[in-house]
């Protein structure tokens, strides 16, 4: 199993999204995270511009104007979605193996900048992986 995690910083760009394209291309991912996306919609439309799988699944936690955002992808020939957890700076997938039916999560998480906003983020993580305990 190969996974990706990348800041993008926008994929606005049709350059952007090419070199993000190239890049999933080249390493054949199962499960790529996303930060940073600054999409405040995201479409199946650019799911199929980023990542050329026969299947893809995904979820999304959209962008506030041009801060933030966040994409994780999976190739569901490989894997199935259990379940989905949205935080306010976190975007959590339980995922099962179509394989072996072995279940695992991944988190990606696009931090706050004040040490206030921090704390909720720690709240939030170590609420998340305590719900989580598989």
């Amino acid at each position: 199993m190969n996974i990706i995690s990348w800041n993008v910083r926008g994929l606005g760009s049709q350059a952007k999204r090419a070199i993000v394209r190239e890049t999933l291309k080249k390493n054949k991912p199962t499960v790529v995270l996303i930060q940073e996306t600054k999409i405040e919609s995201t479409t199946q439309a650019l799911i199929r511009d980023l990542w050329n799988v026969r299947r893809p699944g995904w979820v999304s936690m959209d962008a506030n104007g041009t801060s933030g955002g966040i994409l994780i992808l999976w190739d569901s020939r490989e894997l199935e979605m259990v379940q989905v957890e949205t935080g306010q700076h976190t975007l959590a997938v339980q995922l099962k193996s179509t394989h072996n039916g072995t279940c695992w999560a991944v988190m990606a998480v696009y931090g706050p900048t004040t040490n206030v906003q921090r704390q909720g983020l720690w709240e939030e993580l170590s609420a998340m992986i305590s719900a989580w305990s598989m």
